[in-house]
């Protein structure tokens, strides 16, 4: 022995600690083989526990999948050194002063070297694309050179753009495409030598930007970009102002980021930047004036002039994978009742083998290596059906959003960790307790002919497994009126009243600048597309405005009456300063919504062609009563804050006032409005709105309205011509909405099906179990129908008790969440009832079927086979 223990090319030693791990991995494996024998041989039980599990598993998986493409995938180029940080501009005398910057600040910046290893500017412009004689919206980026560098990338095909792509008014014109561009055309190693047509411009493809790159954020995928050479013809309404050239100071349309020279801090590159701001207010005083320097954080979810905190999206995330686990805990319930009925049907061999001194470790490791199988299983079906499932809802945001969604949802290995995770919680919750009660049977009752029935009361007559089936009933009630609640919700925002009546509106947006349009011949088209519909038959009144209500774009001002400026900051600030939305519109704005100002005059078609002198505004009730109280605000002078408008904004005569509209879907009532004739602004943006003649709807004048656009200006670009009910309910607001209820009905229901499935399930092992007590009963005289009210009533108790605790638990939830289901009331009584009458029929079916089972058991068989 000792000879075969200390061979020449082994220690003793090693051998020795070698054998115990050599014997452990050699028991695994039998384990697995057994667990896989078993479950093969009972493919009921196993097709329908992984099912669950899949269910609870996948739900999982697929929102920490979107919780980890939004907050924790490192974005394209992280790995670079040094970190990525925005640069902000801060005006030290205010807390919320920041400002973008201009070129020629950048430059400054950028020349003055200081804490960046490198530095690049970039905006995003709202531009139109030109294929096949039709103009559509996509993003475009605007950048210097050095922000694919900046951000830790470079052009797969082609070059990065040049310090001559950059100079403004220079002579070239050039642009990158996105990679997604590149594979739509078959990766053509000739696409070089194409050009795009952007803002009725060709561009010629310089580059092709790397795979999946979503620059700083982790989900907007820009189609294009442009250096800032060409940006002044590029630019539109929605990017910047457009009275200055990029080259002038006053024009502040960039957004910079940096990347911090390796090992230096923020705290560092602030204190280098508070030197350098000093320097460029001294050159500069009147753009720099008390401007500050700052580094933070770069934000993953928004473009934006000041530093951004992701952080706030953590706690809806949070629920909503809270939300997910009680999915999970659900499908726990269900297949804990399941492990006790396929135990139960072990226990006399269980009993065996611990009678002839089996350790009952090794049993429980046995049965938890068997759920793990279960679990793993579930794990990897309901990956791919999660990650099926959010491609489906990325696809369908496509449909209602002008950009391209580049959001990462692929599993990655934070993913399959999570996943991984996910089952071995599952197997715990649902393994772990039936193993050690199935370890520990009494061994003589096991070992009798009657042995296989787990049993077991936690108080009175309420059974382990009944309380099971409760707690999984009262969760999936629970979800399933929180997902009511959302498709409530849902209902209502589509159908959301915005102050107006819009059943016979039909709404087109018009976008000149998108077609190379400049102003002078953007406000000519605008005036020949009024002038031409206005005199159209079967329309009835024709306007136009910059935005629109329940629409996907908003503009705001902070105004107040006259005297002097005030900021944000001033202590009386909140009582005379009031935060408006923003409306350019033409004539008869009013007229054609069907609305009737309640005091004073709509703009004139004078006024919607040029204004003269003091400008005429119209604001709403709810801005009047905020500024005016009481008085009449007709005539008075209404002005921007300091915050608001240009240093040289003018006081505006108040020509009228107007009822409240909705701007915004999620607000409870209407915003505070500011109307500015569209003769005071150079926007050419517009959304054009026309009311069919009555009596007709809508959809009956969509197609005139099109041709007339198409006979006023055949090359200007349409972005759109719908009806206003088929534009809101094809909104993102909309979308959002349904999306969510999509979302927790998803998980409501799945709940509810591990739950029937659940309470199936135990119903029919116990009728299986007293096949012998239902064979006495009915030998005794008891009729089938008695046996089927026993079973029955023994469900309808299990199930009420679910159902009673489940509907406190689901107002309580909706209680809870009331701030961001639209409105419906958490005590909505038409989602309770619904929601509760779905399950109880649900259960009911369950427990027919075993009830009718126990009604067909023949006495003597019974007796018999017993």
């Amino acid at each position: 022995m000792g000879g075969a223990v200390n061979t020449p090319s082994v220690p003793a030693e090693t051998n020795r600690h070698e054998r115990p791990s050599i014997s452990r991995m050699w028991t695994l494996w039998q384990d697995l083989r057994y667990s896989a024998r078993l479950l093969l041989k009972h493919p009921g039980f196993t097709i329908t526990a992984i099912g669950v599990l899949a269910l609870g598993i996948g739900v999982n998986a697929g929102i920490f999948g979107i919780i980890n493409g939004l907050m924790i995938r490192p974005l394209t180029g992280a790995d670079a050194p040094g970190e990525l940080v925005g640069v902000y501009s801060k005006d030290r005398t205010t807390e919320r002063g920041y400002r973008s910057f201009s070129y020629p600040g950048f430059v400054d910046l950028r020349d003055a070297g200081g804490p960046f290893a490198h530095l690049a500017a970039h905006n995003v412009a709202l531009g139109g694309v030109t294929e096949n004689n039709t103009t559509r919206q996509a993003f475009i980026d605007i950048v210097t050179t050095g922000y694919f560098e900046t951000l830790g990338v470079r052009p797969v095909y082609g070059r990065d753009f040049t310090s001559e792509d950059e100079r403004p008014g220079g002579s070239a014109r050039s642009v990158i495409i996105s990679y997604e561009i590149w594979e739509r055309s078959g990766f053509d190693r000739d696409i070089l030598k194409q050009t795009v047509r952007l803002n009725g411009q060709d561009l010629a493809i310089v580059g092709v930007a790397p795979e999946r790159f979503t620059g700083t954020t982790a989900m907007i995928g820009m189609e294009y970009f442009v250096p800032v050479g060409v940006h002044d013809s590029i630019e539109n309404d929605f990017d910047a102002d457009g009275r200055f050239p990029i080259s002038d100071r006053r024009s502040r349309p960039l957004i910079v980021i940096g990347r911090l020279k390796p090992e230096l801090t923020r705290e560092q590159a602030d204190a280098q930047l508070k030197v350098i701001a000093a320097a460029h207010e001294q050159a500069y005083p009147d753009d720099n004036k008390n401007q500050d320097l700052i580094v933070r954080k770069l934000g993953r979810l928004g473009i934006s002039t000041s530093p951004q905190d992701d952080t706030q999206l953590w706690a809806p995330l949070s629920l909503l994978q809270g939300l997910a686990a009680a999915v999970l805990l659900t499908s726990c319930l269900n297949l804990a009742n399941m492990m006790l009925a396929f135990g139960s049907a072990r226990q006399k061999e269980i009993a065996i083998r611990l009678a002839v001194g089996g350790a009952r470790s090794r049993i429980v490791r046995q049965l938890l290596v068997q759920g793990l199988m279960l679990s793993f299983a579930g794990g990897v079906l309901g990956l791919v059906a999660a990650t099926w499932a959010a491609g489906l809802l990325l696809s369908s945001m496509t449909t209602v959003l002008p950009i391209s969604l580049a959001l990462d949802l692929r599993p990655d290995l934070t993913v399959l960790v999570a996943t991984l995770v996910f089952c071995t919680l599952a197997t715990l919750a649902f393994g772990l307790w039936p193993a050690l009660r199935l370890s520990r049977p009494d061994l003589l009752t096991s070992l009798k002919d009657q042995a296989g029935e787990v049993s077991g009361k936690i108080a009175g007559r309420i059974t382990v497994r009944g309380a099971l089936v409760t707690a999984q009933l009262a969760l999936s009630l629970a979800l399933l009126v929180l997902s009511g609640l959302f498709v409530r919700g849902a209902a209502a925002g589509a159908s959301a009243d915005p102050g107006f009546k819009y059943e016979s509106l039909v709404v087109a947006q018009i976008e000149p600048k998108l077609g190379g349009y400049d102003t002078a011949r953007g406000r000519e088209a605008h005036r020949a597309v009024l002038e031409r519909l206005r005199s159209t038959p079967g329309i009835a009144s024709v306007a136009e405005a910059s935005v629109l209500p329940f629409g996907d774009y908003s503009f705001g001002a902070a105004v107040q009456r006259e005297g002097p400026r005030l900021k944000n900051e001033d202590p009386d600030a909140g009582a005379k300063i009031v935060h408006a939305q923003y409306y350019t519109v033409t004539a008869d704005y009013f007229k054609t919504l069907g609305l009737t100002l309640l005091r004073g005059r709509e703009f004139t078609t004078a006024e919607e062609a040029a204004v003269g002198g003091t400008t005429p505004v119209i604001i709403d009730t709810g801005l009047a009563e905020r500024l005016f109280a009481s008085e009449d605000p007709i005539g008075q002078l209404l002005q921007y804050g300091a915050d608001s408008g240009g240093a040289d904004a003018k006081p505006m005569l108040i020509v009228g006032v107007a009822p409240g509209v909705k701007h915004d879907l999620f607000e409870n009532r209407p915003e505070p409005h500011v109307y500015i004739p569209s003769g005071a602004t150079d926007s050419t943006r517009m959304f054009l709105y026309a009311r069919a003649a009555a009596p007709q709807h809508a959809d009956a004048i969509v197609t005139t309205v099109r041709e007339q656009l198409r006979a006023a200006d055949a090359d200007l670009p349409v972005i759109f011509v719908k009806s206003f009910q088929s534009q809101h309910e094809g909104s993102a607001q909309v979308w959002i909405l349904r999306a969510a209820a999509k979302m927790f009905l998803t998980l409501g229901l799945a709940a509810a099906f591990v739950a029937v499935i659940g309470l199936y399930g135990v119903r029919s092992y116990l009728v299986t179990r007293r096949t012998r007590e239902f064979g006495v009963r009915m030998a005794v005289g008891a009729a089938p129908g008695d046996v089927v009210t026993l079973v029955l009533r023994e469900a309808a108790t299990t199930t009420a008790a679910g159902l009673a605790i489940g509907l406190g638990l689901g107002v309580m939830l909706g209680w809870g969440m009331s701030l961001v289901i639209y409105g419906v009331s958490p005590y909505d009584p038409i989602t309770l009832a619904s929601a509760t009458g779905v399950l109880a029929i649900s259960s009911l079916v369950a427990s027919v079927i075993p009830a009718r089972r126990a009604a067909n058991v023949v006495p003597m068989t019974a007796l018999r086979n017993d």
